[in-house]
């Protein structure tokens, strides 16, 4: 599973091989049988973004925290529950040996934004409709460089938020990664154009990487993220057709965001 969460604190409770996103202030928490888990840096954005953090209430003044998971057990799960914890301080397990064993930090190399093309209302809080542009890589590039410099000339790693592609700063090492791969689709696509294929010519090498990109989907699993998201339709169309009833939630592992 990939779980995307911006939150000003993150309790993970016995999640299996799971990447998790966050763009957090306080180290996660990991609790229970937590195994194979992948931390990485929040990497979403979406259209009314800012209006969802204000009404939450989250600081984007402070640093990101995803990369310093702690290790609850017995006493510290306990005061972490009752709030009378300090998230800063460190415990037995949750520098060392403990997370270490629970999980990892992602790759730079297998780091990759996710943009949410919401279609929902006009309101504050709705989705709103995103810009024809929001899908297209191309023109997150330059998005990354821009903040890149806004943080280069202000000397400080913190940008301001509305101006920032992400509502965290990427770490540098993932930033440059990132930025090499978007270079290389613009440079492909550049490439392209100046071949000058025929209508046939570019039949067939769209029909190549179509069929590339089929097999990839297959092979990385992602072809069931996409079934995963046309069974969640699904469910929500047959939700609003019965008069909003939803079905009893199923066990399941839990991440709890605050």
């Amino acid at each position: 599973m990939q779980l995307i969460a911006a939150s000003s604190r993150v309790l993970v409770s016995s999640c299996h091989n799971c990447t998790l996103y966050l763009g957090t202030t306080s180290p996660p928490m990991l609790i229970g049988d937590c195994r194979f888990l992948r931390l990485a840096p929040f990497n979403a954005h979406y259209e009314r973004q800012m209006a969802h953090v204000r009404a939450v209430g989250l600081r984007l003044d402070l640093p990101n925290r995803w990369d310093a998971p702690l290790v609850l057990a017995g006493k510290e799960r306990k005061n972490s529950s009752s709030g009378s914890s300090n998230p800063d301080s460190p415990n037995p397990g949750g520098s060392g040996k403990g997370a270490a064993s629970m999980c990892s930090l992602l790759p730079p190399e297998d780091f990759l934004p996710f943009v949410v093309p919401f279609q929902g209302g006009s309101g504050v809080l709705a989705g709103g409709s995103a810009p024809a542009h929001s899908t297209a890589w191309r023109h997150l590039a330059p998005a990354i460089a821009r903040t890149s410099a806004a943080a280069a000339a202000s000397g400080s790693t913190q940008v301001a938020a509305g101006g920032a592609l992400y509502l965290f700063p990427l770490p540098t090492e993932y930033e440059r990664v990132l930025l090499r791969k978007l270079s290389m689709t613009g440079e492909l696509r550049h490439r392209f154009r100046q071949v000058g294929l025929s209508k046939e010519k570019e039949r067939e090498l769209n029909d190549t990487i179509q069929s590339h990109f089929k097999e990839w989907l297959s092979s990385s699993n992602m072809l069931r993220q996409i079934y995963d998201l046309s069974n969640l339709e699904k469910d929500e169309v047959n939700i609003s057709m019965s008069g909003g009833l939803t079905p009893p939630p199923k066990e399941r592992t839990t991440l709890h965001l605050a």
